[in-house]
């Protein structure tokens, strides 16, 4: 049913794809399930496509960017030379290619699992920017 429901709440995007719907996953609880019969479906599940649908395209692309800089940065950290923070870098990278794999099934990225996600994300990016710094230090 997600392929249906994903087509539905593109449709329901095109009404304001520029200024979205407003906040909350369950805008279209009441139209999901009327329409498909089904009280489990009262969300887009899929994180993009419900934040396409919150927040428009200006927000699609800004959350499309965020995720995209993250990896960028993960990416440089597993590139460098200092092993801790390659580490680091590789398990970034992890995590996000998780989150993105994950959400596009499901919105998950909400609570607590958001807290977990950008948490782990400020920890691997520190951790890993500041051991690549020390190892500049140390070499240069």
């Amino acid at each position: 049913p997600r392929v249906k429901v994903w087509a539905f709440v593109l449709r329901e995007v095109q009404e304001q794809p520029w200024l979205g719907s407003g906040f909350g996953r369950g805008l279209l609880r009441e139209d999901l399930q009327a329409k498909f019969g089904d009280n489990k479906l009262w969300h887009a599940h899929n994180l993009f496509l419900d934040t396409l649908l919150q927040l428009g395209i200006p927000g699609l692309l800004l959350f499309v960017l965020l995720v995209g800089a993250t990896l960028r940065e993960g990416w440089r950290l597993a590139r460098g030379a200092d092993p801790v923070a390659r580490a680091c870098g590789i398990a970034l990278v992890a995590v996000v290619a998780g989150m993105v794999m994950r959400n596009m099934t499901d919105t998950l990225l909400v609570r607590q699992n958001a807290l977990l996600y950008w948490g782990a994300v400020g920890l691997l990016l520190g951790w890993g920017r500041c051991q690549a710094l020390q190892g500049e230090q140390r070499s240069g």
